[in-house]
């Protein structure tokens, strides 16, 4: 019987299941959910979508994903740039509801600079996944 302080070891945090649960949840079935997500946490923030530059075609990067990932829950990896514009403090909390999406985000990095009247330009080097088939 474990004790009322017992504290998860590493092996009880890793593994198939979770890695699945991780995917299941985290992983939108179709690329446009991508977006919307995205788009959904910026708008909630006042933040501005100025543009946006993918690094690589679809068709390579799920080509990519399916050749390195021979997993059940394999997925499609989607990597662009995109630059917002705000105030600071809408910038700070965008960067923090972008944490806690429903949808996975990996910030790759962040350049900040001043746009005019005072607000901040953000650039921002992104990826975020479908599931496999998608």
């Amino acid at each position: 019987m474990k004790s009322p302080h017992y504290v998860a070891s590493r092996e009880d945090c890793r593994g198939p299941r979770r890695d699945k649960d991780f995917y299941d949840v985290r992983f939108p079935d179709v690329e446009s959910s991508i977006s919307e997500s995205l788009g959904k946490v910026a708008s909630e923030n006042n933040v501005k979508i100025d543009n946006v530059k993918y690094d690589s075609k679809a068709d390579d990067r799920n080509e990519k994903a399916k050749q390195k990932m021979r997993k059940p829950w394999a997925c499609g990896a989607f990597k662009w740039r995109r630059r917002f514009s705000g105030s600071y403090p809408s910038m700070m909390h965008f960067v923090s509801d972008l944490e806690k999406a429903k949808t996975f985000f990996l910030v790759d990095s962040v350049n900040v600079g001043e746009a005019q009247g005072g607000d901040v330009k953000l650039q921002m080097k992104l990826e975020a996944f479908v599931k496999a088939g998608a």
